[in-house]
């Protein structure tokens, strides 16, 4: 359990997830304590980190997670009913399935939201996301 108190401010929190966003099992973690920080930013890095996952030929079994909670994070509309049936991402089909959903949940928030267009990129421009593939 997570003690606010001895916890570091979101902000601090935020700042390191988007310098190094996690592709492991503290992306899910990481987009939980920060569901409710609204950061352009950090909605790149974490676009970044999942994407990295689900590329991964075998994606890991806390996938599912980080794409339910990612997609709420991004405003998809419904994101729940999207993942419905899909329990796991470990069959090719689950995971072409998977791969679907997100390329038609980013095809939905193209032209990129406003608040995704808000606040400045990464000033390395290497490490933009592209939202259309």
């Amino acid at each position: 359990r997570l003690d606010l108190e001895s916890s570091p401010p979101l902000e601090v929190i935020a700042r390191s997830f988007v310098k190094s966003p996690p592709a492991d099992e503290n992306l899910p973690r990481t987009l939980r304590l920060l569901a409710g920080y609204p950061s352009a930013e950090v909605d790149r890095a974490a676009i970044d980190a999942f994407e990295a996952v689900l590329a991964l030929p075998s994606p890991p079994a806390w996938t599912r997670d980080a794409m339910a909670l990612l997609l709420e994070r991004l405003h998809v509309p419904d994101a729940e009913s999207r993942l419905s049936g899909l329990t796991r991402i470990a069959t090719r089909a689950e995971i072409q399935r998977a791969r679907g959903i997100w390329r038609n949940a980013l095809r939905q928030l193209a032209p990129i939201p406003e608040r995704l267009a808000a606040e400045p990129a990464h000033d390395d421009s290497s490490n933009q996301v592209p939202l259309l593939q």
